[in-house]
């Protein structure tokens, strides 16, 4: 193979060129189609243990408390022409170990780790998807194990002419998986992805956990009380002159963590060439999941945190910054600086904040009116423990067809405090009107106390109205005229 590494870290090009080595040891796979068994007797194997090297359908058993070690790496599935080749380490007391890293699909496609019923994989580092595609690792069932005493690497296409796509990891039932720094799509691979999902499902990570890393729509959804613990945390790192964009991560479900002990980035860029932190990434937090980051969390620009009915915790500061957005409903722990855009509610919801709450100059606060209903008719946030700080702008708009029944005598209260709100909108001060975003009519602001409220609603004409008066003073004037 004729392979080119693309534009890695030196050190990343020392870790995946053992990958280069000329490997002479084989296993006992040397066709297509063929079955090991491994049944309560411990086996021991020298070199590399390769499942399936440029063949296919090679299955791999590790069962009823059997154990097979001494490898220098474990590999399933190597070569361009092998694919569709599987292991199964199931049962308690079965282990498949090696004393380096353990690869599931090497410049191939379609292959599977399979650890359940107890069953432990334990290695030095793993990868799944090494310039290869459509490979998966299935960690289900208390006591189910694969442990990583370094890194753990999804989807990496880091040579020309490779692609790594839709490489998977799914961790349920009480399975766990633990190692250094967790990789999620990296290094031109795209589309990868990590499931964690059901009470007792961990993925540990003692070491930052970045989803996205120059590539592209890799997603981790953390669901029915799984967690995933990291150091710190990246949605989209771009770096070395190379974009990572539109990745996501959903933490979903009461009982569902994603924990950060120290620091959390929605987009990043490590400023190699000035370039840009990645776009279209996204941390999305609903249905009572939680999020919480023990010190700094920063959403750059581009990128977006949306909060249906979730919960997000910040020690230090949470920083929203120019052309960034944080929207919708549900509870934030945190000093908030604003220099994007905050949407309460997303669409009509309610948002609180236990923390100030600092717009800067760029900052806009946005509200949809649905109807005259508070937190579930129209956006309202509230600020507790802290103080208000108001910059920026004001932006109002109707939804669900409600600027044909909205009444001027109706009310809205879009921002309630604990103390007196400081500083002032720079398009509306308090006691001016303020016409909506889509020109259907104004308000009148009025924010000298606790409270942010708009009131007398006015209808703005339609233009041909406008036409109409106007001409109709002007034959008016023509007719006395006249008359004289």
């Amino acid at each position: 193979m004729n392979k080119t590494f693309r534009r890695l870290s030196p050190g990343l090009v020392a870790v995946f060129a053992l990958l280069l080595t000329p490997q002479t040891s084989r296993a006992q796979f040397t066709d297509n189609y063929q079955t090991n068994i491994i049944s309560a007797v411990v086996s021991s194997w020298s070199g590399v243990y390769y499942v399936g090297s440029n063949t296919v359908f090679d299955d791999l058993q590790i069962v009823k408390a059997g154990v097979l070690t001494g490898a220098y790496q474990n590999v399933v599935s190597y070569g361009v022409s092998a694919s569709n080749n599987s292991v199964l380490v199931s049962d308690t007391g079965s282990i498949w170990k090696s004393f380096n890293a353990t690869y599931v699909g090497v410049f191939s496609r379609g292959n599977s780790l399979v650890i359940s019923n107890g069953g432990q994989v334990a290695s030095f580092g793993g990868q799944i998807g090494f310039c290869g595609s459509s490979n998966s690792v299935l960690v289900t069932g208390t006591g189910s194990v694969w442990s990583n005493t370094a890194d753990l690497y999804l989807g990496s296409a880091v040579y020309t002419g490779y692609e790594s796509r839709g490489n998977s990891l799914v961790i349920r039932g009480g399975g766990q998986v633990f190692n250094q720094q967790g990789l999620l799509g990296t290094y031109y691979g795209t589309n990868s992805s990590v499931l964690v999902t059901g009470a007792g499902s961990v993925w540990n990570n003692s070491g930052s956990l970045t989803i996205g890393t120059q590539s592209a729509g890799d997603s981790l959804v953390i669901s029915g009380g799984g967690k995933v613990l990291s150091s710190s945390g990246v949605i989209g790192f771009a770096t070395l002159g190379v974009s990572a964009d539109s990745n996501t991560v959903l933490v979903s479900d009461a009982g569902s963590v994603w924990s950060n002990q120290v620091n959390l980035f929605v987009g990043r860029s490590d400023g190699y060439k000035q370039t840009p932190a990645g776009r279209g990434n996204s941390l999305v937090i609903s249905n009572g999941g939680m999020v919480v980051v023990a010190s700094n969390m920063i959403v750059a620009s581009g990128n977006s945190v949306v909060l249906n009915h979730g919960n997000l915790a910040v020690g230090a500061g949470l920083v929203v910054t120019n052309g960034a957005i944080l929207k919708g409903s549900g509870t934030i722990y945190a000093n908030l600086t604003l220099a994007g855009t905050l949407a309460p509610g997303n669409s009509p919801g309610g948002l609180t904040n236990f923390g100030s709450l600092t717009l800067q100059s760029s900052a806009v606060l946005d509200y949809k009116l649905g109807g005259t209903g508070q937190g579930t008719d129209y956006g309202f946030l509230r600020v507790t423990n802290g103080v208000v700080i108001l910059d920026g702008m004001l932006q109002v708009s109707f939804a669900n067809g409600f600027e044909t029944n909205v009444l001027n005598s109706d009310a809205f209260t879009l921002l309630t405090a604990d103390s007196t709100l400081s500083g002032s909108f720079t398009n509306v001060l308090s006691g001016e009107r303020l016409t909506t975003a889509d020109g259907d009519g104004s308000f009148l602001v009025s924010y000298n106390d606790n409270n942010l409220v708009l009131s007398d609603f006015q209808v703005i004409p339609e233009p041909s109205t406008f036409v109409l008066l106007i001409l109709g003073g002007g034959c008016l004037r023509l007719l006395r005229r006249r008359l004289r």
